[in-house]
């Protein structure tokens, strides 16, 4: 089957990065997506982080055990060249990847009155497969349970469910999409049960089995599935048990990447745990998960903590540039950005967290200063700040990271119905949505005038929509912008040059706007305009800083000031001075 690569979907994953084999950093600049920011990312952030604090108490314990012959702890190097923090590791902010350990295991996610409890089982998927499923690559079918036989999932009770070809299971819903069978998805999708969440192809090889075991138990097997690509076998069981309770039974498993676990979908919050360390368990009834991959993981929130342990609390972003080759989110994508506070309305944000306005700058080591954290990924990737990657040049992508402190989230009311249409996941603009070709994307279209619109060749800007929200002009002076309804066009498709298409027209002024998202607040009377930047370039341990590296950050903060202040119309201001405590 043909492979979709959908490049601004659901990319919210576990931040995880991958180290290519030698010799192969020529590959580097080749993310198969695009920005990797959506509305859960700092939530994945920060679960990653405790389960990696976790994993640190547990390799500390034997040495403590050891007694006073064990030398202290070392610490991450920092220092400073211009305008460049330099933190150079020391084995504590990158941590080593996880791989399968799931092949001959078990586990039990029992559902409790108000937690889950996370058990360990025998291994090995039992006989008797049942009634095979007619699935393809990214395929889906909807099973009916048997009469009497009712599934309760997070406050819910089911009679059918949807077995996916990608090794988990959904309700309401199916999921047959080919996008990145990451943990952003299976927040933000419907609830859904991860048996070994990866991208297997049943077309190929192996068969997917589902059975009912009297006594209430639903069971779905997946036997011998090769991943896309793949001819190894993936064999794997999961039953569903008529209280609620979810068993997961592994035999032989070819792929290193998969996530197992639970989650109610909707954006649920999540915790991370490493399955075979940390059972038994008692966890909140939340979305849970375990994650492999070959991939290391780097904590950028014990690494703002290094930073603020030298600097002091008064910058509003952090951006983060890796002096190594490593790909963000596993290749699919060049940079993300997640917001880490928010004191603004009118902008967005109600619709995609719990409360407008928030603050977790605590847990990256700020005192409510710190509002948004960019991962920029190998420097090397920005080597001529000129070149277009994807439709940005590298200093667009940049300054699109920052943007998306306060864009492009934004819903509006109209004729009393409340619409999205004009953005995609909480982040970008959609691709129907005429923007004026900004660099949160969307297009410029024109509309023929004839139920048809062709979108135009492009330049780097932020529209008027954008000025307003970034705090930058008063709302009286931003135009009305449309986006095209029923057009067959995905919404999160990159932008692109002279693409037709046919559809309803949608106009939406700012006063739709403010209909439902009411007036910004602060307004751009009393918005700052002027946004503090520490730029850190992190160095693995045992290395030295390259001077191009240092280099290629230096020109970018040149730029980029610039070149912010021509995009905001004078009106903004970027500021990278830094003194150390």
């Amino acid at each position: 089957m043909h492979r979709t690569t959908r490049v601004l979907a659901t990319i919210a994953t576990l931040v995880l990065i991958v180290q290519p084999a030698p010799g192969s950093a020529a590959t580097i600049d080749d993310a198969s997506g695009w920005c990797g920011s959506g509305p859960t990312v700092g939530d994945i952030v920060q679960a990653k982080h405790r389960l990696l604090e976790r994993q640190r108490r547990r390799e500390e314990r034997p040495a403590a055990k050891a007694g006073p012959l064990i030398q202290p702890a070392s610490a991450p190097q920092v220092s400073q060249q211009g305008d460049v923090v330099i933190v150079v590791d020391d084995g504590s902010i990158i941590q080593p990847p996880n791989p399968s350990d799931a092949a001959g295991k078990g586990y039990r996610i029992q559902r409790k009155r108000k937690n889950f409890k996370l058990t360990k089982k025998p291994g090995g998927v039992s006989g008797g497969r049942g009634e095979r499923l007619s699935l393809g690559d990214d395929d889906s079918v909807r099973v009916p349970f048997e009469k009497g036989f009712k599934f309760k999932f997070f406050g819910k009770t089911y009679t059918a469910a949807y077995v996916n070809s990608d090794g988990n299971i959904t309700f309401d819903e199916g999921d047959s999409a080919s996008t990145a069978r990451d943990l952003g998805r299976t927040r933000s999708g419907p609830a859904r049960i991860m048996a070994y969440f990866t991208d297997l192809d049943p077309s190929v090889a192996g068969d997917v089995y589902v059975k009912f075991v009297s006594g209430g138990k639903m069971q779905v097997t997946w036997d011998g599935v090769p991943i896309f690509g793949g001819t190894a076998p993936n064999t794997f069981q999961v039953t569903l048990l008529k209280k609620g309770h979810v068993e997961f039974r592994f035999g032989e498993l070819d792929s290193a990447t998969g996530i197992i676990g639970i989650s109610p979908g909707g954006g649920a919050s999540v915790e991370l745990l490493d399955f075979s360390k940390e059972a038994p368990a008692k966890l909140p009834q939340q979305a849970i998960a375990e994650v492999f991959g070959a991939e290391e993981l780097v904590d950028e929130s014990l690494l703002a903590k290094v930073f603020y342990d030298h600097y002091p609390d008064d910058v509003q972003q952090l951006a983060l540039f890796y002096d190594f080759p490593l790909l963000l989110l596993g290749g699919q994508a060049v940079a993300y950005h997640f917001t880490v506070k928010n004191s603004v309305r009118g902008i967005g944000y109600k619709h995609r967290s719990p409360r407008e306005l928030f603050d977790n700058s605590a847990a990256l080591g700020s005192k409510g200063v710190l509002e948004g954290f960019a991962n920029m990924g190998y420097v090397s990737k920005y080597a001529n700040l000129a070149q277009l990657r994807g439709t940005l040049s590298n200093l667009g992508v940049f300054l699109h990271e920052i943007g998306h402190q306060w864009l492009a989230r934004i819903y509006y009311r109209k004729g009393g119905q409340t619409s999205g249409g004009l953005q995609e996941n909480g982040g970008h603009w959609a691709f129907v949505t005429d923007t004026n070709a900004s660099i949160m994307q969307g297009n410029e279209i024109q509309d023929n005038g004839d139920g048809s619109f062709t979108t135009l060749e492009r330049e780097e800007n932020f529209n008027t929509m954008d000025l307003y929200l970034m705090g930058m002009i008063p709302p009286e002076q931003v135009e009305d912008m449309f986006w095209v309804e029923g057009s067959g066009q995905q919404a999160a498709q990159l932008p692109q040059f002279f693409v037709s298409f046919s559809g309803t027209r949608n106009d939406v002024s700012i006063d739709d706007v403010i209909r439902e998202e009411g007036r910004r607040d602060p307004s751009s009377d009393d918005a700052p305009k002027t946004t503090r930047i520490a730029m850190i370039l992190l160095v693995r341990e045992g290395q030295s800083p390259r001077p191009p590296s240092i280099d290629k950050i230096q020109e970018i903060v040149t730029k980029s000031k610039r070149e912010w202040s021509r995009q905001t119309d004078g009106i903004g201001e970027f500021d990278f001075t830094l003194a150390p405590l």
